[in-house]
């Protein structure tokens, strides 16, 4: 029983220590429209896989969802949600780990893993809805001026459909049909968005599949 609980001990503390070294290190989500989204994995000095998701270079470790220390920094990515209690800060965490768990996501469908490729691209599909979820929160706090939050949002939308559809072009025809479901996020986001964003005296961001 010692043992046990001095192990979960040793694990919590290890992922706060995770947690808070990520919250230092973690700045605001950019998008960049001028690049095709590119799925190929790529490897930099310090030899760390690099993914190219058109809108934003993430750098990740070798702790990806088919390693066995993932769940540490599920754990991790739960408590930063946890204790994030500003909805707008929230809003723009939940986009950052949607946008890294789609990138997991290609790289497990390229590597021909695709039962827990299906698992991380739902997962990351949620954590984009969760972002506005948290928007429209804030929005109701007065917190930020949401149109902002909304546009990145509705930008994210479009490039994760970009990303889904691509996947389709390299997953087996058995998975297409679980694939197709998780488009289902994207499309419902961008109209949502597009809608706040009217409503707000903007103008929809060009939608390309429409």
């Amino acid at each position: 029983m010692v043992k046990k609980l001095s192990l979960v001990f040793v694990v919590l503390t290890f992922s706060f220590l995770v947690l808070t070294v990520s919250i230092l290190k973690a700045s605001a989500i950019h998008y960049d429209f001028s690049q095709p989204p590119n799925f190929e994995p790529d490897r930099n000095a310090s030899d760390k896989l690099v993914y190219d998701i058109a809108f934003n270079s993430y750098y990740h470790g070798n702790v990806l969802p088919d390693n066995p220390l993932w769940n540490l920094k599920v754990i991790r990515d739960r408590l930063w949600i946890l204790v994030t209690t500003d909805p707008a800060k929230r809003s723009e965490l939940y986009l950052m780990l949607a946008d890294k768990r789609l990138g997991a996501a290609s790289y497990l469908f390229l590597n021909k893993k695709t039962d827990l490729g299906i698992s991380v691209l739902t997962k990351a599909e949620k954590y984009l809805e969760a972002a506005v979820d948290s928007e429209q929160e804030a929005k109701m706090e007065n917190k930020i001026n949401s149109l902002d939050l909304v546009y990145k949002i509705s930008s994210a939308s479009i490039f994760h459909r970009q990303i889904i559809e691509d996947i389709m072009n390299v997953t087996t025809e058995q998975a297409k049909p679980m694939v197709v479901l998780s488009l289902d996020y994207p499309k419902r986001i961008y109209r949502e968005t597009s809608s706040y964003l009217v409503a707000g005296g903007m103008r929809p961001i060009h939608n390309p599949f429409e």
